[in-house]
C-alpha cells in the first residue's frame, strides 16, 4: 500500500512540475522585455532576446518530456504491457525530447 502511495504521489509531483515547467517556459520566451525595460541599443534588445528564448525552451522541452513520459507510463500500464516495452516506449519519448531540445538550441543560437 505504502509503495502505491508513493508511486501515484511521485507521478503527481512530476505531472505538476512538467506543467509548471512548460508553462513557465512558454510564458518567459513570450514575454517582450522592450516594453518593460528600456534598452539603450538594438543590440542589447536582440541579447536579451536570445537569452530568453536560449533559458526559457529547456524549460518547455523538459515540461514536454515529463508529460509524454507519464502518459507513456500510464498507457503501458494499463494495457498490461510488459516492463521492457515500457523501456523502449520512454526512450523513444526521451529520444525525442532530447533532438527537440537540441534542435530547438540550435534554432535559437542560429537566430543570434
Amino acid at each position: 500500500m505504502l509503495k502505491k502511495i508513493s508511486v501515484i504521489s511521485i507521478n503527481v509531483f512530476a505531472l505538476l512540475y512538467g506543467i509548471f515547467a512548460f508553462i513557465y517556459g512558454a510564458i518567459y520566451v513570450s514575454l517582450d522585455l522592450r516594453q518593460t525595460i528600456m534598452f539603450n541599443t538594438e543590440v542589447e534588445a536582440l541579447a536579451a532576446r536570445n537569452g530568453q528564448i536560449l533559458y526559457g525552451t529547456p524549460f518547455i522541452v523538459i515540461g514536454i518530456v515529463i508529460i509524454c513520459s507519464l502518459v507513456v507510463y500510464y498507457v503501458l500500464r494499463k494495457s498490461r504491457a510488459g516492463f521492457i516495452a515500457w523501456q523502449i516506449n520512454s526512450g523513444a519519448v526521451i529520444c525525442i525530447g532530447f533532438v527537440y531540445f537540441v534542435v530547438t538550441t540550435a534554432i535559437a543560437l542560429f537566430l543570434k
